[in-house]
């Protein structure tokens, strides 16, 4: 049977390794979290291009029954929110 002492000695080595293991998971728990906020944040700018461009395609088919119905939507988008979607468009294409 092992004195005191060296009993002591092993399980304050085991603490300090234990303790080693939940910093590491911490940190890897950490990590995963700002990649999940990431992913979520670019899904969220993914989701947001989508409903752009299914709300274009919607007011393009209401107004292509018409005879300019096309040129008078795409006359209609700005030219910043035009841009933005380009934007967008480049980021999920990477």
């Amino acid at each position: 049977m092992e004195d005191k002492e060296t009993l002591s000695a092993r399980l304050t080595e085991q603490l300090r390794e234990a303790d080693g293991l939940v910093h590491r998971l911490t940190e890897n728990t950490e990590d995963l979290a700002s990649r999940l906020r990431n992913k979520q944040e670019e899904i969220a700018r993914i989701n947001g291009h989508i409903d752009a461009m299914q709300r274009d395609k919607n007011q393009i088919q209401v107004r292509g029954s018409g005879h300019h119905g096309l040129g008078m939507r795409v006359g209609e988008i700005n030219k910043e929110e035009r841009r933005e979607r380009e934007r967008i468009g480049e980021e999920c294409e990477e």
